[in-house]
């Protein structure tokens, strides 16, 4: 049964003593102003356009919010409106509990939560409290764990993706995998991280120097092994944005030998999936599959210009990753030959409605 912000507050006052009330406005005028509030239907809305009218206001409620025992907020009030709790909270460790709560009561991932809301920080400049936003990217997030990988058709997408001339055998076919990838550790300034579970084989003699452009994305396997890779990530609340195409090449390691010494790295291993495949292709229109399983209306193609290597990253960098015309070669040739159409937006990208 949901309560108003006042009714909880009879139940559970404002601990002055534990907490200091940072309002604007006294915490009574505070929930007087939000009286309303367990009655809306679409409470983050309302409360992301009153963040932009009035900031001042939608922090007072959001400090009354966190004054009160989250799973009382998740019971009472709902998981919408914890979540934008949590998710608008600017004070580092104030959503703490919230997470926590959300986590234990609601089963989200307080971690996933964590990095859509910085993922989100970083693409917008800034712009945190586009709260619709970071849930669309953290519902990404959650669906490449959670099976929609596991339901693309990709021996169809294979056969509709082979280079002129090949054909695919069934069992050739068979010895192809799709599944869902995501980053080891996220580092939230370089806005990703290495693939978590692709640092070395299981008998420690291969290696993959990869990097993974967004928090999560999927990676196509022949015969086990990773040969191409892609990062996707929302951009705004319905299109699936994807921030890499790449091909990925092992390496065949010494384990016994340093990894800063000559003998350690015994050079590339083919990826031999990729030799019959359009796989840009098969990179793509596996995002297009994802996008519409999840209901979203649109899919788009990072332009090369805005591509995060093509610049100096690090200070040690003498030259970029990756050459812009590389970048090009890399996206904006396939975006434009598999349907995609530039933007018209301040700093274009590649789109197709679906």
């Amino acid at each position: 049964m949901k309560e108003s912000l006042g009714e909880l507050y009879a139940r559970h006052p404002f601990d002055y003593d534990e907490r200091y009330w940072r309002g604007q406005k006294s915490l009574e005028e505070t929930i007087a102003s939000a009286a309303d509030l367990h009655l809306l239907e679409d409470p983050i809305q309302h409360l992301e356009d009153l963040h932009a009218k009035d900031f001042h206001a939608a922090n007072d409620i959001n400090d009354a919010l966190l004054g009160l025992p989250p799973e009382a907020v998740i019971h009472s009030l709902g998981d919408a409106i914890a979540l934008w709790s949590s998710l608008t909270s600017s004070i580092s460790g104030d959503n703490d509990k919230m997470n926590k709560a959300l986590e234990e009561v609601s089963g989200h991932s307080k971690e996933n939560l964590e990095i859509a809301r910085g993922w989100n920080w970083r693409q917008e400049r800034g712009s945190s409290h586009r709260v619709k936003a970071v849930l669309a990217q953290y519902g990404l997030m959650q669906s490449l764990n959670s099976g929609v990988v596991e339901g693309i058709d990709l021996p169809a997408i294979l056969h509709a993706s082979v280079k002129e001339g090949v054909e695919l055998s069934t069992k050739r076919i068979e010895d192809y995998e799709l599944i869902p990838i995501e980053t080891a550790r996220y580092n939230s300034y370089y806005d990703g991280g290495s693939v978590k579970g692709w640092e070395t084989d299981k008998d420690k003699r291969v290696a993959y120097d990869t990097w993974l452009d967004s928090p999560s994305g999927f990676g196509l396997l022949y015969k086990g092994m990773p040969n191409a890779m892609a990062g996707i990530a929302m951009k705004g609340l319905d299109e699936v944005l994807l921030h890499q195409i790449q091909g990925v090449q092992a390496h065949r390691i010494d384990p016994t030998q340093s990894s800063y010494s000559d003998g350690y790295d015994l050079g590339r291993i083919s990826s031999r999936g990729l030799a019959p495949l359009d796989w840009q292709k098969v990179l793509v229109t596996i995002n297009e599959h994802i996008a519409g399983a999840l209901g979203h209306e649109k899919t788009g193609i990072l332009a090369a210009e805005n591509n995060v290597w093509i610049k100096k990253r690090m200070s040690r960098d003498t030259e970029p990753h990756l050459p812009i015309e590389k970048a090009v070669q890399a996206y904006d040739v396939p975006a434009q030959r598999l349907g995609y159409t530039l933007g018209t937006e301040q700093r274009p990208n590649w789109h197709k409605t679906l």
